[in-house]
Parts: structure tokens; sequence; C-alpha cells
């Protein structure tokens, strides 16, 4: 995968669409951070910190943090223009640290390169709770769960390095690694 690096930072935007107990929900705001690790050349596995807002008209407004854990799949990973998508779980819970659930969550969406190891992303995410008190009220038979939309931007960090000496090619951390060894070698 030459256009994406195997390690990414990633930053999104968005808003969250609560789906519990109570009715009228309403869009509330979300962020994201999170660190990438591509292990081949359309899978990778990516961490991430999320805190987002939950609600619903005149009844709820809670905020929440999750860590989550995804694999995702890049599906054309040699293009400037792919969708993706992704499965993972994570843990949300409240400021306070009381009402914490675990959760399943997978999302699709599209990223376009807008330059090498710089993406643009937009994306669909569904959520589902291991509980039904995300909105503090148990009632029912289903666990709350909510929807994320987000907008958001991916850093690779490039594979290649530069040599040190103006006049060289590009080479490889590895290359670079084993011409200093070989040069101290032969002092």
């Amino acid at each position: 995968n030459e256009r994406r690096g195997q390690f990414g930072i990633e930053f999104a935007g968005g808003a969250t669409y609560m789906d519990g107990d109570y009715p009228n929900p309403v869009a509330k705001p979300m962020f994201r951070g999170a660190l990438k690790y591509f292990f081949a050349p359309n899978f990778d596995i990516s961490a991430s910190t999320n805190v987002y807002k939950l609600g619903n008209k005149d009844k709820l407004d809670v905020g929440y943090a999750s860590l989550d854990l995804n694999l995702e799949c890049i599906i054309l990973p040699q293009d400037i223009f792919t969708p993706y998508i992704y499965i993972g779980t994570g843990t949300s819970f409240n400021s306070d640290f009381e009402n914490i659930s675990t959760k399943i969550q997978t999302g699709l969406g599209v990223e376009y390169l807008v330059a090498n190891n710089f993406g643009i992303k937009l994306y669909g995410e569904y959520n589902l709770n291991f509980s039904d008190n995300i909105d503090y009220v148990i009632n029912g038979v289903r666990d709350d769960y909510y929807w994320v939309w987000g907008l958001g931007m991916t850093y690779y960090f490039p594979k290649k390095i530069k040599s040190m000496t103006p006049f060289s090619r590009s080479t490889t951390l590895s290359d670079s690694l084993i011409s200093i060894r070989n040069s101290s070698e032969s002092r």
C-alpha cells in the first residue's frame, strides 16, 4: 500500500442519534481521535477515543466517552477514492465513570486521498450497547443503541524516509539501518 503508510492518526467530528427508551431523539455532537496500524495493504486495527453527547428532546442530554478497537477493511487500497467497512468492540462510560457498558460497533464509509498520506473520510456507524441504561431508563426488552455520522481526516505516516545525503535516493528504514551497521563493521 504505497498511498497509505503503515501507521496513521485520525481526527473526526460529527453527530450522534440516540435510540433508547425516550421518544424524540435529537442529534448531538461527537469527536474522535484514533491511531491506526496496517498489518496488510487493506486491513488495519484502529484504536480510538470518542467523546459524545446523547439526547432526546426535553428528556435527555448526557455526555459519554468510549474506548473502541476496530478491525477495518479498505476495499480499494491502491485507489484515491475507496469505500471501507469496520467492526469492533468498546467500552462506554459517563463522566463520573458510573454508567459503564460494553458495546459492539460496525460502520462503513468512504475515504478520498487529497494527497498521498492524507485522507478525508465520511462515515456512518451503528453502536449496540449491552445495557438498557444508556439513557438512564431501563424499560422494554431491547438494549439502547445509537448512530454516529462523522467527517474526519487521517494522516498516514510515510513508509520511506529520506537519506541525510542530498543526492541519494529514497530508502526504507530497514535499508538505512543495514547500511549503518555495515559501515560500522567495516571500520
